[in-house]
């Protein structure tokens, strides 16, 4: 969704995931540390439906280093673990839907219909054209939805 009147021209739409700015960070960071993790938790906006823009808050982090497919799904496994959650399964996406996704390494949680978030190994193409050697995950959760599937 474009704003009409952004603070910069780099800034002229509204961010549908937290990775991007993520991934802007790795980029500037990798070579300082073996091993990075970078968090954020922020707004990220959806088009409109009805006339109605959707906004969700999320939690998200790349890491890399040892970071694997694997090692970002322990991370939301750990997350779901301490928001007592149960029932949580796993649902591979096709790996054309994100282009920062690495091919057959991409997935999505959920507990019932609702979608909570969905993580990935990133695509070694996206961390070449940053000079990363080494590999990288992200995952992106939705805090609403896991606010609604919590336990007490």
């Amino acid at each position: 969704m474009k704003l009409r009147n952004p603070i910069q021209n780099d800034m002229a739409f509204l961010r549908r995931t937290l990775l991007g700015g993520m991934l802007d960070a790795l980029e500037r960071n990798h070579r300082q540390r073996e091993n990075l993790h970078l968090f954020e938790i922020g707004r990220v906006y959806f088009p409109e439906k009805d006339g109605v823009r959707e906004e969700s808050r999320c939690v998200g982090l790349v890491k890399a280093g040892e970071a694997s497919w694997h090692a970002a799904k322990c991370d939301v496994e750990a997350v779901l673990e301490a928001f007592q959650i149960r029932g949580a399964q796993w649902e591979r996406l096709d790996e054309a839907s994100l282009a920062w996704a690495h091919p057959g390494r991409l997935a999505r949680v959920r507990v019932g219909k609702l979608v909570l978030g969905r993580m990935s190994e990133i695509h070694p193409r996206i961390l070449g054209a940053m000079d990363c050697e080494s590999r990288a995950a992200a995952w992106e959760i939705e805090l609403e939805a896991l606010r609604k599937v919590a336990g007490d």
